[in-house]
């Protein structure tokens, strides 16, 4: 079974400093040196910089080594004071999210004028919002391609492990779905599958981090992989469950349901597609009310 990560409590924003005397520390009391420490992430003179004059490494880096000590990165680094960036950044975002995408391109256009140097972080996030704007406003798909390929490469140099380079992976394969290249399509669902397990959810990126989950289960619905979607709607479903949030969870009890009876011949209940109708009804979900009815009557009918 997909083993999807788990965290703690959000880490909020970049690096503004770092305390290297925590990290050393915690290092001590688990009895490991530094070799040990730097193994499989970085090298022994990155950990004598951090541990010592307090230099960081890359995002990347960093939360691998809190994770290798259980150490919340909340704890070792501060947090840049820009809360007005943070606080339109989030406010785009929502506008994002509820697809009004004309709104959203304005304000995040205005914090691209407006911004500082920013962290790889919020960077990442800014980007692959405009990305998405840029993309359902005008349709045209070979520049989004390219758009959300760039955020995947500076992430990759950045080793930066955060759910917008795989929300991009995911982007790009709509890409490809829309100009009906089947090859490439797959290639970056598959690929985003893959990555998004490496994604620890918190309560910051818990509705894109679900979006995703929610793209790659109906990719896999759709081309007929309905033990991997039934899987990734199950999981989804329980991290929903894990931060009190009802997001796509229509979508992923309708999958499940439509996973069951294609695999078992028509042999499901109709108290399966009952559970995805009376989500939908909550979320509002039009198109999946007219779906759970349509074969919850079918079914009765049998």
């Amino acid at each position: 079974m997909v083993r999807f990560a788990r965290c703690k409590r959000p880490f909020r924003g970049g690096i503004a400093m770092l305390n290297g005397s925590i990290i050393k520390k915690r290092r001590k009391e688990l009895k490991m040196n530094q070799l040990e420490l730097a193994k499989g992430i970085t090298n022994q003179p990155t950990i004598s910089l951090l541990e010592n004059e307090n230099r960081p490494p890359s995002v990347g880096v960093l939360i691998q080594i809190a994770q290798k000590l259980d150490l919340d990165l909340n704890d070792i680094a501060g947090v840049p004071s820009a809360p007005t960036i943070q606080k339109s950044l989030s406010e785009a975002e929502h506008l994002v999210e509820t697809y009004n995408y004309s709104k959203a391109k304005v304000a995040l256009t205005k914090l691209v004028a407006e911004k500082k140097e920013l962290n790889s972080l919020v960077q990442d996030r800014l980007d692959c919002l405009l990305a998405i704007c840029d993309m359902w406003l005008t349709k045209d798909w070979d520049t989004a391609i390219f758009n959300f390929n760039q955020i995947t490469i500076v992430a990759s140099q950045h080793k930066l492990e955060s759910v917008f380079p795989v929300l991009a992976l995911v982007e790009t394969g709509v890409a490809y779905f829309n100009k009906k290249d089947t090859a490439k399509q797959s290639f970056y669902f598959t690929e985003a599958a893959k990555r998004i397990v490496n994604v620890t959810p918190n309560e910051d990126n818990i509705y894109w981090y679900l979006f995703i989950l929610n793209n790659i289960a109906k990719y896999y619905s759709k081309t007929g992989d309905f033990e991997q979607s039934t899987l990734i709607s199950t999981e989804a479903i329980s991290i929903g469950q894990e931060f009190s949030t009802s997001y796509f969870i229509e979508m992923f009890y309708y999958l499940i349901a439509y996973a069951n009876e294609s695999i078992n011949d028509g042999d499901v209940t109709a108290e399966e597609y009952q559970k995805a109708l009376f989500f939908a009804e909550y979320n509002k979900n039009e198109t999946i009310i007219k779906q759970a009815k349509k074969h919850i009557a079918a079914l009765k009918r049998n």
